[in-house]
């Protein structure tokens, strides 16, 4: 490494950040950064580049150790405002030089810094709060872990809330209380509960009283979900009542990640098989509606369903009669599928289709192309297009110009099918007319690729 005003820095090296070792012993890094900071006792410019790049690969050593340097820094600063001016130098061109080697992790660590009152700043406080979180965010998480920031954040002054609030964070600690699966599930359930009440529900902008009432309601809900799907494990019809919970969006995370390690796709083929519409099916599409962000997670629980329907544990039952009814379980759930389009999750249900090729009978996929152009008006976004002819390059040509055995057995059906055979003719129209200008070349190829295919199948050349 070079020293000088400019601060360069090797590529070579720039090395990220390790992962957290639940393990370590903290104490004596506490003690070897102590004393690194106070030998700073005289900075100038002469000398501070050079201390930065001294400390440098002791900050990088892992996510403890950054926030470490920058918590004892900050309370040097607090204790000595007429070093702070070198001291923020030192910060500001650590955490640029940082964010270089490891840019994933180290705006979060940024962020969760920013949100610490300096003053509050001590090696307590990241070994009480903001280990904890990581250690969590990196599933290596302790029952004292919990423990410790549950009592941080019932303090009279607790830390922000954004430490609380990463994505991971959040939803391992779903993970936690609602996979069944979950070594953890059944531990320090009080104490997560109202953490996950916490990041929901505190407001900096509101006044105490506020916050409290809204923790207090939070916490009701996520104890309701808990209780509502352990009554649904005893009884599947019990599933309508987990609406209750709506007004919460945490505890709808804790319900998918319920359904999805809960219920098999038994559970529910009694139903399906005489024609019912099952209650699970009710609950995914009304969280499809009310909450856009979570059409991710109900996709995940569609796709294990079509990709690995489990219809029955009875050893004795026929081959040929389980993938029958594995069959017709795929297919309601690539219905599904078409659900969360309806519902503007167009991209991700399309590229996740694409991907179906090799895993499941191509007729499902052909089902859902069919079906999904039926539903469709044109023009159609190009992305979209252009993976839809992706995908029908990719199945039987047969399976997409001639009705099959399921359509013919259901005039609904039947007339979706027709329906998206006729837009396959005017999609492929839209993309290959030279005066479109939005596709290039390359995609009209690729749609005249399909075409000539098409026609030479015998496929129409003009719609119905």
């Amino acid at each position: 490494m070079q020293a000088n005003a400019e601060m360069e820095v090797d590529d070579q090296d720039m090395v990220g950040l390790q992962s957290l070792d639940p393990t370590r012993e903290w104490q004596p890094f506490f003690e070897e950064l102590k004393k690194k900071i106070e030998n700073l006792a005289e900075v100038d410019d002469n000398t501070l580049n050079q201390w930065v790049l001294s400390v440098l690969p002791f900050c990088m050593k892992d996510e403890f150790n950054y926030l470490l340097v920058h918590v004892f820094i900050n309370r040097f600063v607090y204790e000595d405002p007429a070093a702070g001016f070198y001291l923020r130098r030192v910060l500001t061109q650590l955490s640029e030089i940082a964010a270089q080697a490891d840019p994933e992790r180290i705006p979060l660590l940024n962020a969760a810094l920013m949100h610490t009152p300096n003053a509050n700043n001590s090696s307590e406080d990241v070994q009480d709060v903001l280990v904890p979180v990581l250690k969590v965010i990196e599933k290596v998480h302790t029952p004292n872990d919990i423990i410790k920031l549950y009592r941080a954040y019932k303090k009279p002054v607790p830390p922000h809330v954004n430490l609380l609030q990463s994505q991971r964070f959040i939803d391992n600690l779903i993970i936690d209380l609602y996979d069944q699966k979950s070594s953890r599930n059944r531990t320090e359930r009080k104490e997560k509960v109202f953490l996950l009440a916490y990041m929901a529900s505190y407001s900096p902008n509101h006044s105490k009283e506020e916050n409290e009432k809204s923790l207090n309601e939070t916490i009701k809900l996520l104890e309701l979900a808990e209780t509502l799907l352990d009554e649904c494990g005893q009884n599947k019809q019990k599933i309508r009542e987990l609406v209750r919970v709506f007004g919460c969006p945490t505890a709808v995370m804790g319900v998918l990640r319920w359904i999805r390690t809960s219920i098999r796709a038994g559970d529910w083929y009694t139903d399906i098989s005489m024609g019912r519409v099952p209650e699970v099916f009710k609950i995914l599409e009304e969280i499809s509606i009310r909450f856009p962000l979570m059409h991710e997670h109900v996709l995940v629980i569609y796709g294990e369903n079509i990709e690995d329907p489990v219809v029955s544990d009875d050893p004795e039952e026929k081959k040929g009669t389980r993938i029958y009814e594995e069959m017709e379980v795929r297919r309601k759930f690539v219905d599904r599928l078409l659900h969360l389009v309806k519902c503007n999750c167009v991209m991700p249900v399309i590229v996740y289709v694409e991907g179906l090729k090799g895993v499941v009978d191509e007729s499902l996929i052909v089902h859902f192309v069919l079906n999904f152009l039926s539903m469709v008006e044109f023009p159609i976004p190009k992305p979209v297009a252009m993976h839809l002819i992706r995908i029908m390059l990719s199945v039987s040509i047969d399976l997409l110009i001639y009705p099959q055995a399921d359509e013919m057995a259901n005039k609904d059906s039947l007339a979706a099918a027709t329906a998206g055979r006729d837009s396959i003719v005017t999609l492929l129209q839209f993309v290959t007319n030279p005066l479109n200008g939005e596709y290039t070349d390359d995609d009209r190829q690729l749609a005249n690729d399909f075409k000539e295919h098409w026609e030479a199948a015998g496929g129409p050349t003009a719609a119905v």
